[in-house]
């Protein structure tokens, strides 16, 4: 908020506002260590993908500079893998949020470079199969994205990194046992399309 007070003179000389659409791919990278849990032992499964489509707003501070925020909705898939004496299983946790990323970008000709912090302002988490494993992330409320893209006309090619900061905690469940464990990595690399109408 800080930052956007003191662009906003800059912002009203310009005077220059576009507004566009993006969308695409993930995967989230969520590194737990592997633990012991009811009878169970529980450790991080394959990387797979999500999404995430995002709404822009940005405003040019000066010929190279400007200023990006967006409403985007991103839906992260993370994989944990429960082996037993017995048998083996993937179950795969949706954690879907809704960020607002403020983002301060230079343009150099058709590449674009950015850097800032995305706020969290919901978060809701799915499970495939809530009856054998089921999962509440304590995550902090702010993460900091960074990322390049490259520009044709009005469209753009993005590739983004989204760090949680902090302290990242998640609680896991098997029927009655429950575990506290640290989170060792969270992050969301992501590929997106995009628009500036």
């Amino acid at each position: 908020m800080v930052l956007i007070a003191a662009c906003m003179p800059l912002a009203a000389r310009a005077q220059l506002l576009h507004v566009g659409l993006r969308g695409g791919v993930n995967i989230s990278d969520v590194s737990v260590e592997r633990f012991a849990l009811a009878d169970a032992v529980v450790s991080s499964g394959r990387i797979k993908a999500g999404y995430q489509f995002a709404f822009m707003a940005r405003t040019n501070l000066t010929r190279h500079l400007h200023l990006q925020a967006e409403i985007e909705y991103a839906c992260g898939v993370n994989a944990y893998r429960i082996d037993r004496m017995t048998s083996a299983r993937s179950i795969s946790i949706q954690s879907r949020r809704l960020n607002l990323p403020l983002e301060l970008g230079v343009q150099l000709g058709a590449a674009r470079l950015f850097a800032g912090a995305s706020f969290v302002i919901g978060d809701w988490t799915g499970n495939s199969d809530a009856s054998r494993l089921g999962v509440d992330y304590d995550m902090p409320d702010v993460a900091i994205v960074g990322g390049a893209s490259v520009h044709f006309s009005n469209m753009f090619v993005e590739a983004r990194l989204r760090s949680a900061t902090g302290s990242r905690h998640a609680l896991f469940r098997i029927g009655d046992a429950v575990r506290s464990m640290s989170i060792r990595r969270n992050m969301l690399w992501s590929l997106s399309f995009g628009i500036f109408f």
